[in-house]
């Protein structure tokens, strides 16, 4: 897997955890 990919899925994550999406 890319370095990308993992750092996104933790951005998503997050944003998610936060009730931004």
């Amino acid at each position: 897997m890319e370095k990308g990919y993992e750092e996104l899925n933790i951005f998503n994550k997050t944003i998610s955890r936060r009730g931004f999406l």
